[in-house]
């Protein structure tokens, strides 16, 4: 499938286009979702580079078609693939935990701080 031949470089370019298009939103929980949606999207493209790197010892891809001299090339073998799933992993877990940070930080302006604070001592 074509799409999976440029999972090495969507991985790179989803994020970046992610985080432009985010920036010009104007409500901060749809900023919130499709940021979320963008990394899990990127988890699964990580699970589905982990399964073509195990199936072979490496997996190479070329940008534009260009070879090595001329191009630049990315090698992913079996040590950085799991780098990247670490890295979308540690990613998801920021996400949810700025996501509750938030709705306590929330909660406290609009002055519902005392069930908080009933849940912490109970």
């Amino acid at each position: 499938m074509p799409v999976f031949d440029n999972i090495p470089a969507l991985l790179v370019v989803l994020p970046l286009i992610a985080s432009a298009i985010v920036s010009l939103l104007p409500s901060a929980r749809v900023a919130w979702i499709l940021t979320f949606v963008v990394t899990l999207l990127c988890l699964f493209m990580a699970f589905e580079l982990v399964d073509i790197v195990s199936n072979t010892s490496s997996f190479s891809y070329a940008f534009g078609g260009w070879e090595p001299p001329w191009g630049i090339v990315f090698v992913v073998d079996g040590a950085n693939v799991y780098l990247v799933l670490l890295g979308i992993n540690i990613a998801i877990i920021l996400l949810n935990l700025l996501l509750f940070d938030l709705k306590i930080l929330l909660n406290k302006k609009m002055g519902i701080t005392e069930k908080f604070k009933q849940i912490i001592i109970e």
